[in-house]
């Protein structure tokens, strides 16, 4: 399988080339998307060898983020899309956060752990969501939101993850450590109380990495979750759309 993968929703530019198992990655920390992402582009592919046209799909992620970071990625990647007439597999930044959280961290978490992962929305908010490991990749329990510091939502209970095709059995009951991960730490004084009960662990989490994004788009490719060019959005979450 050949994914190439993009992550533009923070400030690093973020390229990556899953090819036949083997994953070449780029990365920019100037903020200058527009600039040198086609030029990482151009690097993995020459150096796997690779042209547009053998590659299986696109994936990018798509949000919620810098605005101005995934219309950029966005437009890139449907842009090459068309061109090659390639699918496009559309990622939740959330999701690859919480993706690399679980990856990272196997042994501690536990088949009923479950993370909240966060990402720094400005404007004194956070973006954030609720996700469970599942068959290597993760999935939203609940939905994604953008809330104050303060308004953080709770994990939901047993009860509701029971009634998304989960089992008690399969949540292992004794097991279900909640933690938190992402650049929404930082507002971590103005969560509420019972925040402060959520584990937290050490590592670089403040976006996710295309790495989490071409994990996710193995698995959404392979159940058909793909998307046209010209049918890809952005998830901004919040209804004002402008940095």
């Amino acid at each position: 399988m050949n994914i190439l993968a993009l992550e533009t929703s923070g400030t690093h530019s973020q390229v990556a080339l899953l090819h036949d198992g083997v994953l070449l990655q780029r990365t920019e920390q100037k903020p200058s998307h527009s600039r040198i992402l086609l030029n990482l582009i151009e690097e993995v592919l020459e150096q796997a060898g690779l042209d547009m046209q053998r590659l299986d799909c696109i994936a990018v992620c798509v949000g919620p983020g810098s605005f101005t970071g995934l219309r950029i990625g966005i437009a890139v990647a449907q842009g090459l899309a068309f061109a090659a007439q390639l699918p496009i597999v559309p990622v939740s930044s959330l999701a690859a956060l919480a993706l690399d959280f679980y990856t990272d961290h196997k042994q501690e978490t536990g088949a009923g752990a479950m993370v909240l992962a966060t990402i720094d929305a400005r404007k004194s908010e956070v973006y954030c969501g609720w996700y469970c490991s599942e068959n290597g990749s993760v999935r939203l329990v609940g939905e994604q939101q953008v809330v104050p510091p303060g308004e953080l939502p709770r994990a939901p209970d047993l009860s509701f993850l029971n009634n998304h095709n989960t089992t008690l059995s399969e949540l292992a009951v004794g097991n279900t450590a909640r933690y938190i991960v992402g650049s929404g730490l930082l507002y971590r004084a103005q969560m509420p109380e019972w925040a402060s009960t959520l584990l937290s662990v050490d590592g670089c989490y403040a976006s996710p990495s295309v790495v989490g994004v071409i994990g996710l788009a193995e698995h959404k490719f392979m159940r058909g979750e793909t998307v046209k060019s010209t049918e890809l959005r952005p998830i901004y979450v919040r209804d004002k759309v402008t940095d």
